[in-house]
Parts: C-alpha cells; sequence; structure tokens
C-alpha cells in the first residue's frame, strides 16, 4: 500500500516536530584547562574498590588508600597498583597527602595518621604516629598537606560549628620538628557557592581537597553535592561546578601530578570497579 503525499508531509513534520522537542543532554561546565566532560580512565582493582584519597610524589607515582582497612597502594596510573604497605590497623580513612616525604592519612574521625614515604618498601609500618583529638570532633574527609607553608589543612564534612551559620569549618595544623599541632582555623563561606549555581546548597560536604601550586587555587570535591569549589588561597570561593554524575559517580579523592594534570578518584560499587580520572591540562 502506498501513503498518500499529504499523509507522508504530515508524518515528516511530526518526526520533525519531535526532534526538535527532544530534551538534549545537560551541558556541564568546567574551569579553564580543565575538561572534567572528557577524563581518561583507569580502574582499580578490588582491593581499591572503595578508593578514598589519592596523593603524588616521587616522580608521579600515585598514592591511595581506600576506607576500611589501613594500607597504602602506589603505583604507576594505569598499570595495577600492586605494591603496598600496612601503616595501620583497619579503620575509616578518608584521605592522604605526602609533603617533604611525609605520609599524611586522614581518619574520618579526624585523627592523623603519619610516617615516613621511604617506609613504603615495609611490609608493615612500626614508624605510624597517631595525632588524636587534634581538632574538634566530626565527621572528615578532605586533608592536605602543604609544602610550601608546612601546613596540614583539614575540611569538615560535618560538624556542630558549621550548624550555627552557613560555612564550612577547616583546620591548619603544623608540622614542624616532627609534631603535628593546631595552628589556626579557617572557613568556606557557602553564600558565595550558591550565588555561582543554578540551585541551592543548603551545605556543602566536602570529600576531597588538593592544591594547585602555580595558580595558589583550592580545589575541593564535595560527593554527595556532585560540585568542584575552586578558592583562593584564602578559602574565599571563586568558581563553583556542578559534576556530570554519570562519570563522578561518588569522587572522594583528588590530586594534581607535576605536570598540572588533574586526577578525581571515585569509590566504586557491586556494580563497577573504583577508578582514577585524570583531566589532563590543557592551557
Amino acid at each position: 500500500m502506498t501513503l498518500k503525499p499529504f499523509i507522508i508531509m504530515q508524518l515528516l513534520l511530526l518526526l520533525s516536530f519531535a526532534a526538535c522537542n527532544q530534551v538534549p543532554e545537560k551541558q556541564y561546565e568546567f574551569p579553564q584547562g580543565y575538561n572534567l566532560n572528557e577524563p581518561e580512565k583507569f580502574e582499580m582493582e578490588d582491593p581499591l574498590l572503595e578508593i578514598s584519597g589519592i596523593s603524588f610524589a616521587n616522580n608521579d607515582s600515585l598514592f591511595a588508600i581506600q576506607d576500611e582497612q589501613g594500607r597504602m597502594f602506589y603505583g604507576v596510573p594505569g598499570n595495577p597498583m600492586e605494591q603496598q604497605v600496612k601503616f595501620s590497623k583497619g579503620g575509616d580513612f578518608e584521605d592522604i597527602s605526602i609533603m617533604e616525604q611525609m605520609v599524611f592519612v586522614l581518619k574520618s574521625n579526624g585523627s592523623v595518621y603519619s610516617f615516613p614515604l621511604a617506609d613504603r618498601s615495609s611490609e608493615e609500618l612500626t614508624s605510624t604516629r597517631e595525632w588524636k583529638k587534634m581538632i574538634p570532633k566530626g565527621e572528615y574527609e578532605s586533608l592536605f598537606a602543604n609544602s610550601e607553608n608546612q601546613l596540614v589543612y583539614i575540611l569538615c564534612k560535618t560538624c556542630k560549628a558549621d550548624k550555627k551559620e552557613p560555612l564550612v569549618k577547616g583546620y591548619a595544623l603544623k608540622w614542624q620538628h616532627h609534631n603535628l599541632q593546631l595552628d589556626h582555623e579557617f572557613s568556606l563561606k557557602i553564600a558565595p557557592i550558591e550565588a555561582m549555581l543554578s540551585d541551592k546548597k543548603e551545605t556543602i560536604r566536602p570529600s576531597a581537597i588538593t592544591f594547585d601550586p602555580h595558580t595558589k587555587q583550592w580545589f575541593i570535591i564535595a560527593s554527595i553535592n556532585k560540585l568542584l569549589i575552586i578558592a583562593d588561597v584564602d578559602w574565599n570561593a571563586t568558581q563553583a561546578y556542578n559534576l556530570d554524575p554519570k562519570i563522578y559517580r561518588q569522587p572522594e579523592g583528588i590530586a594534581f601530578d607535576s605536570k598540572r594534570n588533574l586526577y578525581i578518584s571515585n569509590e566504586g560499587d557491586v556494580d563497577k570497579p573504583g577508578n582514577v580520572l585524570k583531566i589532563s591540562f590543557r592551557p
């Protein structure tokens, strides 16, 4: 049976109308130099299913922890992270940072663990020190050790102090003479972040932080909020970006390598492995 020209024209019009009214995929903006929408993906092996923190050292070796075992894994991005060292018994470990050959690991209760990077060849460390009750009680996931000023920065994820006003509290610990002590407090205000986004954020829950020494900017990941926030050296938010949840399913780690490439790690689940995403720096 042949369709009449009038009917064919009507069908073509309907198809054209439907195509014009399709909802386009959401476009996610990104900071200059970093296309967050096209990362290179490195899948992690089973021990790093719940990868929760990453850092770089020693000619861009990648160091990582997962949030149940007191073990540090290390290797080259793209290769299996087979090398590991036990630095503590099990716990809820959230972030890792390396400063001048010292490793710092954050536990969710705010305790900080430190040990020499040179001891990583041992099967189990005896040199680990635990620094307890340095900061108020709360839930913490973000840590960065800055070699420029010998300060270890920690951001709250959930703290009582944050409930009094719209901000995220932070604490800077001074590393001096192989000793760690509280240096000062700081805060990240939420109102400027909300002003940059189309949707209101009643609170921000940071899951990882890192520092770009070239621009003197803080890069802050909030996994629950699916956000990347950029702040100046004084913790004033200057940029904020929504993250594509299909790519950044559960971002829990963030770090730069020496070539200014940005890396973000995602915890895995029963269906998908954990991964590390490389966002190449393109000026």
